[in-house]
């Protein structure tokens, strides 16, 4: 009778312990995973931290900020509307789609997202004082790693070059 008791209290005591641990992983706060891409203002506080921005500065960097994703999604949403197309021709049955006329239309865009980076950095450190210059190049390299890397050095996933936060 002892034995049958204690097993009893084993089961229930098992049982807890499995519903405890359904609710810590249900009701817990979600960590960012680390190989995320800082984003908005946190990105941009790490960056005023590294310049050493100024309260004006500051002001001035979400502003070109702003403009360069702005223009970063509208280059996005012109590849998307070739690329639909470029894809889809998989499944018809005639080639009514010029391929490489869209792909180079699509390296075209990618240019231009580069061209437009290189410009939101020329923007940047435009902002800085002959003091904060040498901070340029931290800044530089944290954001490479960021646009570019992950943290072992392989090249980033990007959700297939149209849409940075949805996965395919």
């Amino acid at each position: 009778m002892k034995q049958l008791r204690f097993y009893q209290y084993a089961i229930g005591l098992l049982v807890l312990l499995n519903i405890s641990i359904i609710l810590f992983f249900f009701l817990g706060k979600p960590h960012p995973s680390p190989d995320r891409r800082p984003r908005g203002e946190n990105f941009q506080l790490q960056i005023a931290e590294i310049l050493q921005l100024d309260t004006q500065q500051q002001t001035d960097l979400a502003q070109l900020a702003q403009q360069h994703g702005q223009q970063m999604r509208a280059i996005d949403r012109e590849q998307r509307t070739l690329l639909r197309p470029y894809f889809y021709n998989l499944i018809g049955s005639t080639d009514t789609v010029d391929t490489v006329a869209i792909l180079q239309e699509v390296s075209q865009l990618e240019r231009d997202k580069i061209k437009v980076t290189h410009q939101h950095f020329q923007d940047i450190k435009a902002l800085l004082t002959e003091e904060q210059l040498p901070n340029f190049e931290k800044f530089i390299n944290r954001a490479l790693d960021i646009l570019l890397l992950d943290t072992k050095g392989r090249p980033r996933p990007r959700g297939g070059g149209l849409d940075h936060d949805t996965p395919l």
